[in-house]
């Protein structure tokens, strides 16, 4: 046996173990001309990146859609906007709840040639008289209590009630039961009241003439 060459065969196969190719770390796996990267290292940092928290809502990471803040900003300016809008449309209605009540009112005929304080009108949805001036009375007693059945969709604080003497032509009508309250900014009398005390109501455009009960028209 060639003791040799046994021996040269066995230096070539310990040689053959650091024949140029060593051990490398994850950090010396950098993809270059001659190394390729683990893919399966690679494979699993992509998995990594999927596990990071992401916001659905603006689509950044870092953190969840529960403390989005531009999430919370977007709510912030939608809530003013909507109370805004809110606020709008309910002044709408109110100014056209306002509008229709002034259209179904009719000025008395002889009570314009005043004070605009002094007018009178006849109501068609108002329930009960009402005045809010206490001139305008002949005599009144100290009443407290809410009238909310007033057919204008709101209610008045009542402070009295009393008589008061209305210029219908050429006529002074006095007028029972009518209530003062300072949240009416006028003197009207309801249709419906003036009908159930026994007035007749005579209409011609935007104004009208009441009637005593038995009066001649």
């Amino acid at each position: 046996m060639n003791t040799d060459s046994c021996g040269d065969s066995a230096a070539l196969r310990s040689e053959g173990h650091h024949s140029g190719i060593r051990a490398s770390g994850y950090s010396d796996l950098r993809a270059t001309s001659t190394t390729i990267p683990c893919q399966h290292c690679a494979d699993e940092r992509r998995g990594r990146r999927w596990l990071v928290k992401r916001c659905y809502y603006c689509n950044n990471p870092g953190h969840q859609v529960s403390n989005c803040k531009r999430k919370e900003s977007d709510e912030e300016t939608q809530l003013i906007r909507l109370a805004i809008n809110t606020g709008v449309q309910q002044r709408d209605v109110k100014n056209e709840e306002h509008r229709r009540s002034w259209e179904s009112e009719f000025i008395v005929a002889g009570t314009d040639g005043g004070l605009w304080s002094e007018i009178w009108y006849v109501s068609k949805s108002l329930k009960n008289h009402f005045s809010g001036n206490l001139n305008m009375f002949k005599r009144i007693k100290s009443m407290k209590g809410v009238e909310s059945n007033t057919g204008e969709n709101q209610f008045y604080f009542i402070r009295g009630i009393g008589v008061t003497e209305v210029i219908s032509g050429i006529e002074r009508i006095r007028i029972q039961s009518v209530f003062y309250s300072q949240d009416i900014d006028r003197n009207v009398l309801s249709y419906d009241q003036l009908i159930t005390q026994g007035f007749t109501v005579k209409f011609s455009g935007d104004k009208c003439k009441l009637y005593p009960t038995f009066s001649v028209l």
